[in-house]
């Protein structure tokens, strides 16, 4: 253990002499809050690998604004790099120093440079004793008002409870026709996007699924049980000549052995049935 802390020493102080860090202010005096400028200049071997200090070093006392890098440069195995950071100072210690500290990454030594100051410059001259002697510290109330806000938000709260209690059955209604009208069109959605891969494809398959979808979105608008429902049940529910061709087109593609064109099927109609039912259905409700 000794040893390696002596190696660590040893392989410090040997980096410190192949490394010149120097880092001083562009200006001699900063007033508050201006932005002031941070010279570093560091010289060190081409083998060695350094970290800079970026925006999360602490430049206390000053702030990060931001910072300029230039290219590096090489002469004769030594890397020469130049840096300016932008800062700023919102304390008003009449002198004010900083210094800044590089790490190698193959051994994690710290480099720091020697500190430099500068002075602040104060906007405010020669306070008479008498307006120190007046200024007096009066103790202030919170400036968040815990009442204040409490009965703001049991206003609200209490409007928004009568509002509901007042319109609670139109707001029903509305959310309810809402909810009707978003289902249709979803299924709408849904049934034209099967109809387009059966015409794609001529696939029984697909159709066996349009019918079941059709019929179960059926059942959510309607008492009436059309998934366990024969077609002849379901045209005795609903007296149509058109849907009942339909229907009937439909069976006999899907029980026959016989090559079919699903073109031929008037599978929109389905839709305008749904449709309708559910129009009907929305317009039962009161508005």
């Amino acid at each position: 253990m000794r040893l390696i802390i002596i190696l660590i020493l040893f392989s410090s102080k040997l980096y410190s002499q192949d490394i010149k860090y120097k880092t001083y202010f562009l200006d001699k005096e900063v007033k508050l809050g201006d932005s002031i400028k941070l010279i570093s200049i560091i010289n060190y071997p081409i083998e060695i690998e350094l970290i800079q200090p970026d925006s999360t070093y602490d430049f206390s006392p000053f702030n990060f604004i931001g910072k300029k890098i230039f290219q590096s440069k090489f002469k004769k195995d030594i890397v020469y790099d130049s840096t300016i950071y932008y800062l700023r100072t919102f304390e008003v210690d009449s002198i004010q120093s900083l210094n800044l500290n590089s790490y190698i990454l193959k051994d994690s030594l710290k480099i720091s440079s020697k500190p430099d100051t500068i002075y602040f410059q104060s906007l405010v001259n020669n306070v008479d004793e008498n307006v120190k002697n007046n200024f007096t510290l009066n103790n202030i109330l919170s400036i968040f008002n815990t009442y204040k806000i409490l009965s703001f938000l049991s206003f609200i709260i209490l409007t928004i409870f009568i509002l509901y209690i007042t319109f609670r059955k139109k707001i029903k209604q509305y959310l309810k026709r809402r909810r009707l009208i978003k289902n249709l069109n979803d299924f709408i959605n849904n049934y034209e996007i099967l109809e387009k891969s059966m015409n794609k494809n001529n696939d029984k398959k697909t159709l066996e699924k349009i019918i079941l979808y059709w019929k179960r979105y059926m059942e959510t608008i309607s008492t009436f049980p059309y998934s366990t429902s024969t077609t002849k049940e379901i045209l005795n529910f609903n007296k149509d000549d058109k849907l009942e061709k339909t229907l009937v087109d439909i069976d006999h593609v899907l029980y026959s052995d016989n090559k079919f064109n699903c073109k031929n099927l008037s599978l929109k109609y389905l839709i305008f049935i749904a449709e309708i039912k559910t129009n009907n259905l929305v317009n039962n409700i009161k508005k």
